[in-house]
């Protein structure tokens, strides 16, 4: 389960995840690899683990209000 709008612990300056605000919620920053501080998602996987269609699903869900679907 992702929990949403709770402080990210790497940068507590920043939420997990903001419902309706992909580009500012840190699972999406740090997806895309544009953190300052930490490593990019996924730690310890591929760099392309995780596809560009999969990154832009998350970000529907999360600009959707992150509905629990």
């Amino acid at each position: 389960m992702i929990k949403v709008n709770i402080d990210a612990t790497e940068d507590v300056s920043r939420k997990r995840v903001l419902p309706g605000d992909a580009a500012n919620s840190y699972i999406v920053i740090k997806l895309e690899g544009r953190q300052t501080v930490g490593a990019k998602m996924p730690i310890g996987g591929s760099l392309d683990a995780v596809s560009l269609q999969n990154i832009q699903n998350i970000k529907n869900w999360i600009n959707k209000g992150t509905k629990n679907n």
